[in-house]
């Protein structure tokens, strides 16, 4: 349910979750600040009551933009799914709070009891905002943050279900009814058409699975004449990864449902896309099937094929997420003209050595789109973060008996000996970049008591896809 831009707090919402800059005194509204004397500014949340109602504040000192929409999850589920109203008077002036707050409430009644069969009542919880003083600006914030973060459950509920609940079939079914209806073309390639195309590298991944792979192609286009940029977006959909031959470790492998990470964030944002019609045109692919060991499955040291012409010496079948990015990249390349062109992948646990979980990798050689991604990303809490993509790494990618190899054999630079690999697939584009998401995906969260998906994603495509339009509109 949409917020409601009200002028004072409703009569009957008794939990008013309160922001507040406690360095500025004078920004706290008057009747309450003996109240929060005793508040600290690292504080989540401190709640009390005064005069029959909760206040649930938020400490917006230095706070950067995940640690205050985490906040606002925190006070907005202490309400219950009990309609609240958030008053913006100390920090209405600053848009980025403002943003994160608003997002944080919308967020906070995300239901991840997927499978229980105890059902709750599940009903959309009445917000009101007051406080801000330009209502165009606010309205804005919240037809936006309102499809975003529409977008953002749908990632997280395909990230949280299990495997034997989402197969690549029942996903790109999902993506189907879901996006066709605003205006996107959803095209899903079975078994047959996969040999048909020669998407090889896809098909000797799928080969250890009793579920068929999909390859599913969606087409966004803005309506009109005016002159538009072409993106590309690929998503890695790993519904389940077991390693395959080269078999994971049990203690965590239950985590692995979360390797279709850059496949939802993808859906996610073609569906943010659809919502709000921008005047780019954008085309998405996903790649999906599970990682599994079967009498057929893939073995470490076979050549396989793949869409672009190249074999590819497999070393390990747990590198298997670069092998279905390899045909998804070739075959955009090669059928579609594209300007940008974006991959996103839950791809290295090295990245996550690298990076800890605060920001992507990002992986390319136009500096200047790096530059675009990086600041965009302050202003999202999906934060990136550019790592070198120097040719020297390449050599360790360097077959004997193949064109290319899915594993450096030296043990270190991992994320970017794979970025190095995907790179061999993009027909030299001059505006691609990877983004390994192996660390933001899927983590710790208010919204769960154990990992679970972060949503992360249609934020930061949203953020680029507009910049793009905008840039094209000031020639």
């Amino acid at each position: 349910m949409k917020p409601r831009i009200i002028s004072s707090y409703p009569d009957a919402v008794q939990h008013i979750i309160l922001p507040v800059n406690l360095k500025k005194p004078s920004s706290i509204p008057k009747p309450i600040r003996a109240a929060v004397k005793s508040v600290t500014a690292d504080e989540e949340c401190s709640t009390f009551i005064l005069d029959h109602r909760v206040y649930h504040l938020i400490c917006t000192d230095n706070k950067d933009y995940k640690a205050l929409m985490y906040n606002a999850i925190t006070c907005a589920k202490k309400a219950n799914g009990k309609a609240i109203h958030i008053d913006l008077t100390g920090v209405g002036r600053h848009e980025k709070i403002v943003k994160a707050v608003i997002h944080g409430c919308l967020l906070s009644d995300y239901n991840i009891h997927l499978y229980q069969t105890k059902k709750v009542k599940k009903a959309s919880r009445r917000i009101s905002i007051s406080g801000m003083e330009s209502g165009v600006i606010l309205r804005k914030i919240i037809a936006e943050l309102t499809h975003q973060v529409e977008a953002q459950k749908l990632v997280m509920d395909i990230i949280n279900a299990p495997s034997n609940k989402l197969t690549p079939a029942q996903f790109a079914q999902k993506i189907a009814r879901t996006l066709k209806p605003l205006g996107i073309k959803v095209s899903i390639f079975g078994h047959k058409q996969l040999e048909q195309k020669g998407l090889l590298a896809l098909l000797a991944v799928n080969r250890g699975s009793e579920d068929p792979a999909r390859f599913v192609v969606m087409e966004y286009r803005a309506v009109g004449k005016s002159p538009k940029k072409h993106v590309g977006l690929i998503g890695k959909g790993i519904t389940f990864d077991t390693g395959g031959i080269s078999l994971k470790p049990s203690d965590s492998m239950h985590y692995m449902k979360s390797d279709l990470g850059g496949a939802a964030a993808v859906f996610g944002a073609m569906y943010m896309i659809g919502k709000q019609k921008p005047q780019v045109d954008v085309t998405a692919i996903i790649p999906t099937t599970d990682n599994s060991i079967g009498t057929r499955a893939i073995k470490p040291g076979d050549v396989i094929g793949s869409y672009s012409g190249k074999t590819i010496e497999v070393l390990n079948t747990d590198a298997e997420g670069r092998l279905v990015l390899a045909d998804g990249l070739a075959y955009m390349c090669k059928n579609y003209k594209t300007d940008y062109l974006m991959d996103l992948a839950t791809l290295t646990g090295s990245i996550v050595r690298a990076l800890g979980y605060h920001a992507a990798g990002m992986f390319s050689k136009n500096r200047a789109l790096q530059t675009q991604l990086l600041k965009l990303s302050d202003h999202t809490y999906e934060q990136v973060w550019p790592m070198p993509m120097w040719d020297q790494y390449a050599q360790q990618m360097k077959s004997e008996i193949a064109d290319i190899k899915n594993l450096a054999t030296k043990p270190v630079a991992g994320a970017i000996t794979a970025a190095k690999f995907l790179e061999a697939f993009v027909d030299d584009h001059p505006a691609w970049v990877h983004l390994d998401i192996a660390a933001v995906a899927f983590g710790e969260s208010p919204l769960s008591k154990e990992k679970c998906g972060t949503g992360w994603g249609p934020g930061l495509i949203w953020e680029w896809i507009k910049n793009i339009e905008s840039s094209v509109r000031k020639k």
